[in-house]
């Protein structure tokens, strides 16, 4: 969707049908230090190996699976089938215009 962010909480994030689950997990942290006795500077990093897989199922099922408490907390951003919706919306925005073609290509007969 044009303009909406790429990672962001649901809340930020507008509408759709459905979306796709991803898991993170991550292995062992990793934590070096170093200090420079002629300097004093002392410095520090962190590493650790991040690995993604697909959830099994999309990500409303998978919310309403870790929080059946609170399952229809996510129908508000996950809405299922838009196409209703849709064409309301065009309709109102005079996007379709009633009694015109109900697609965009015509069929050309061949000779």
């Amino acid at each position: 969707i044009p303009g909406a962010p790429l990672c962001a909480c649901i809340e930020q994030m507008p509408a759709v049908e459905r979306a796709d689950c991803r898991r993170v997990s991550a292995g062992q942290v990793k934590y070096t230090f170093s200090h420079d006795a002629a300097t004093g500077e002392i410095s520090g990093s962190t590493a650790v190996d991040v690995q993604y897989e697909d959830c099994p199922d999309d990500l409303a099922a998978t919310f309403k699976a870790l929080h059946p408490d609170r399952a229809d907390a996510i129908d508000e951003h996950l809405v299922g089938d838009c196409d209703r919706d849709l064409f309301d919306y065009l309709n109102e925005e005079k996007f379709l215009v009633p009694g015109r073609s109900k697609t965009k290509y015509l069929d050309i007969a061949e000779d």
